[in-house]
C-alpha cells in the first residue's frame, strides 16, 4: 500500500473531548467514502507505548480535494497529545492507505440504516456528505447515539443536510440504543440493509436488538471501534 507525506493543516475541537485533525490531502491519495487510513507520527512529542501511528476513518468526502479529515476522542494519549499540539503546517506525518471495505454497496434497491456509537460516525459522516453532494440517490436513515448533545461531534452539520436532503433523515438519540427506539422510528427495517460503528460492546447490543426486530444477518455489516 502506497504511503503518502502530507502535513497538518489545522486541529480544532469539534465537541467534547473530540478533535477533527485536517490533513493537506496529496494529489494522488483517492478513497471511497467509509475507508480509514493509517497516519503515522514521525517523531512523538510525548512518550506511547503504542507506537507513533493509529488507524482513523476519513470523516471528510471522497469530493473534498484539498483535504482529509480525522476525528477522534482525546484519551490523553502520548500520540494523541502530539497530534493535537503539532504546528500547523510545520511538521510532516505519513498516511497509509486506504483500506477497508466498509463503503456504500453498488446496488441502490435497499433503503440505508446507519448506526453510530459516538465517534464511529466519522465513516458514516463521509458517506452522508458524498450521497448528498452527488444526489446519487441512496436513501439513508441515520440513528446517531450519544451520552449527551454537547458530545455530538459533526452534529449540525449533520443537522443541516437533514433539512435539505429529503433521502437522508437523521435520528439523534442521547442514551444507550435500545429496541423502543428502532420500533418507533424505523417500522420498515426488516427490509433494510443496516450498518453499525462504534465501541465493540455497542456493535454487539446493535446487532441483537436489530436480529430481534426482524432484521436478517446477511443485512448487517459492522466495523468496530476498539479504543487507541
Amino acid at each position: 500500500m502506497a504511503v503518502y507525506k502530507t502535513k497538518v493543516i489545522c486541529v480544532s475541537e469539534i465537541a467534547k473531548g473530540t478533535f477533527e485533525v485536517r490533513l493537506k490531502r496529496p494529489k494522488d491519495f483517492f478513497f471511497e467514502a467509509g475507508q480509514y487510513i493509517q497516519l503515522k507520527i514521525p517523531k512523538l512529542k510525548y512518550a506511547d507505548y503504542k507506537g507513533n501511528s493509529r488507524v482513523f476513518s476519513l470523516a471528510s468526502s471522497p469530493n473534498e480535494k484539498n483535504f482529509l479529515s480525522v476525528a477522534f476522542r482525546n484519551t490523553q494519549s502520548g500520540y494523541k497529545k502530539t497530534l493535537i499540539e503539532m504546528d500547523k503546517g510545520k511538521k510532516e506525518v505519513l498516511i497509509e492507505g486506504p483500506y477497508g471495505f466498509f463503503t456504500l454497496p453498488k446496488k441502490k434497491d435497499k433503503n440505508l440504516v446507519f448506526i453510530a456509537g459516538g465517534i464511529g460516525i466519522t465513516p458514516f459522516l463521509s458517506m452522508i456528505k458524498l450521497c448528498h453532494e452527488s444526489k446519487n440517490g441512496y436513501k439513508i436513515t441515520l440513528v446517531y447515539c450519544n451520552k449527551d448533545k454537547e458530545s455530538s461531534a459533526y452534529l449540525e452539520e449533520l443537522e443541516k443536510i437533514a433539512k435539505e436532503n429529503k433521502n437522508f433523515s437523521l435520528i439523534c438519540h442521547f442514551g444507550r440504543l435500545n429496541v423502543d427506539l428502532i420500533k418507533k422510528n424505523l417500522p420498515n427495517i426488516k427490509s433494510d440493509f443496516c450498518y453499525i460503528v462504534g465501541p465493540p460492546a455497542m456493535m454487539d447490543a446493535a446487532e441483537q436488538i436489530l436480529l430481534s426486530v426482524g432484521v436478517e444477518k446477511d443485512n448487517i455489516l459492522k466495523e468496530g471501534f476498539v479504543g487507541y
